[in-house]
């Protein structure tokens, strides 16, 4: 199970977010060393704020855009990338999952009732095969079609 992440960021979120980043000792802004602090930040803010491009950071966090690309890349950016996507499938889940009896019951009253305005039977037959209503292995035709060809030299019967 993914760690919780917090929802999408938005421009006021990142903006508090940014004085608490502080860079290492030594040099100062734009050519100063990128911390974890930092870069955890800039990866983050790539990964969930709507509006993130490499151009956007750079300015933001007054880096360069190489900078912002080396901070976009290795094996905790990769990490953190498969969390993120895992944390929005597992969402994707539970929303399919929350919707899952409403959709069935839809199709239920709409497609097996318009098809069969037009004389399709299918969607009522899949139904009850899926529900097991309908034993389709021992099933035997209910209706016998003949065909009758009439032979030159055979007398009409």
């Amino acid at each position: 199970m993914p760690r919780p992440l917090p929802p999408d960021l938005n421009l006021a979120d990142l903006d508090t977010l940014l004085p608490q980043v502080k860079p290492e000792k030594g040099i100062s802004g734009y050519h100063a060393r990128v911390g974890p602090a930092e870069r955890l930040a800039i990866q983050r803010a790539y990964l969930l704020h709507p509006d993130a491009s490499v151009m956007f950071l750079a300015d933001k966090f007054n880096r360069r855009k190489e900078t912002i690309r080396r901070c976009l890349s290795g094996p905790d950016y990769d990490q953190l990338v498969a969390e993120v996507h895992a944390h929005i499938q597992e969402d994707v889940h539970n929303v399919l999952r929350q919707e899952a009896v409403n959709a069935a019951r839809k199709w239920a009253k709409t497609a097996v009732n318009v098809a069969a305005d037009k004389g399709d039977h299918k969607p009522a037959k899949d139904l009850l095969i899926a529900g097991k209503y309908v034993d389709t292995e021992n099933a035997v035709p209910q209706i016998v079609v003949q065909v009758g060809i009439k032979l030159e030299g055979h007398p009409e019967r």
